[in-house]
């Protein structure tokens, strides 16, 4: 079997790095505001235990805090930043989330000047944007969270009626994944966009991400942009990608490296958070089954990436795909984190798996 890694992959022709820091990058960030700011008015508090209690207790304990930091979109064809932004955003929750409610507000998150306050609810907690999953890691402080795509949808005998679909109206034209990593008051993260290639029957990964750098403010809320010594002292942009260190080449000898510490499991069917011990990091990526056609990429901030370099829109053959995004907290004297997001033949999302591994 072939095996492919690259470092740095081909933008999509109809979407430029330049595409992405401007229009696209504000679409990203409206985007965002509306995964984390949605609601519905509900009478009472839901009972305890439900996976929408779930998700909001954990996006209490993940999100509940005022974060102060630095975006930008980043591709390793140009090693360039644009779009850099210095923002603030706090989701406050009264009553430590108890009441159902909340709110978000954000100052320059989608560009410098701007002001947003939206209400957040416990109802909405899950499917806050259309087609999208919100998933929260919070046991034991793992910390990980972020919103997925449900399905790459092609029902039985609908792809010819898509590909003949002027309009664009039967699937979307981009599928946005937002993934968060939490260590102490550090949070970094990602949001990768896949772009929709009808010609090729597929959707197809953009290199270029937005990056996400973020500490949790040590004085709380407040009530304007200002930010503290320390998150000023972010630095603009770590132009380098991480070192990573592999001894047999890409996502591989990569992991390789690596010694698993823990493994937590979180399931689609009732978003419950589990501790597993059966996971050897051997089948972690299994190399023989799944590196074909992957991409293992790194990015500033310690981020690195292995995704599908495209989704075809015909149906998979089994075991189906998914994604990988980790996040090395290595020099804040932390692990490094993997996600798993799990998707089957059908291109419906399972799941996650969330690993530490340790240096």
């Amino acid at each position: 079997m072939t095996r492919r890694y690259v470092v740095a992959e081909r933008s999509v022709a109809a979407l430029s790095s330049a595409d992405l820091a401007g229009t696209t990058m504000q679409s990203v960030f409206l985007s965002m505001a509306i995964f984390l700011c949605q609601s519905i008015q509900v009478s009472s508090v839901t009972p305890r235990e439900t996976p929408k209690d779930r998700v909001w207790d954990g996006m209490v304990y993940n999100f509940g805090h005022r974060w102060e930091g630095r975006t930008y979109a980043y591709d390793p064809e140009t090693g360039k930043a644009e779009n850099e932004l210095r923002s603030v955003y706090q989701l406050e929750f009264p009553d430590g989330g108890r009441t159902g409610f909340g709110t978000w507000r954000g100052w320059n998150v989608i560009k410098d000047g701007d002001t947003r306050v939206v209400p957040l609810s416990r109802e909405t907690c899950i499917d806050r944007t259309s087609g999208s999953s919100t998933f929260q890691f919070a046991k034991a402080g793992v910390g990980a969270g972020g919103r997925c795509p449900v399905e790459f949808p092609v029902a039985d005998g609908a792809l010819e009626a898509i590909l003949e679909d002027e309009d664009n109206r039967l699937l979307p034209q981009r599928k946005f994944i937002e993934i968060n990593f939490f260590h102490g008051a550090i949070r970094r993260g990602v949001v990768v966009t896949y772009v929709l290639e009808k010609e090729k029957r597929c959707y197809r990964r953009n290199s270029c991400i937005m990056v996400m750098n973020f500490r949790r403010a040590s004085s709380g809320y407040r009530d304007d942009e200002e930010m503290e010594v320390e998150s000023m002292g972010i630095s603009t942009v770590e132009k380098e990608a991480a070192a990573i260190p592999t001894s047999g080449g890409g996502a591989a000898g990569f992991y390789s490296s690596l010694t698993l510490k823990r493994s937590f499991d979180l399931s689609r069917e009732d978003y419950l958070e589990h501790e597993t011990r059966t996971i050897t990091k051997e089948n972690i990526f299994n190399v023989e089954n799944q590196e074909e056609g992957y991409v293992f990429t790194t990015y500033p901030e310690g981020l690195f990436l292995c995704l599908p370099d495209s989704i075809s829109l015909e149906e998979e053959e089994p075991p189906g795909f998914e994604f990988q995004f980790g996040c090395d907290f290595h020099r804040d004297g932390g692990p490094i984190k993997l996600l798993r997001v799990k998707y089957d033949r059908k291109k419906q999302l399972l799941g996650w798996r969330l690993h530490e591994l340790l240096k």
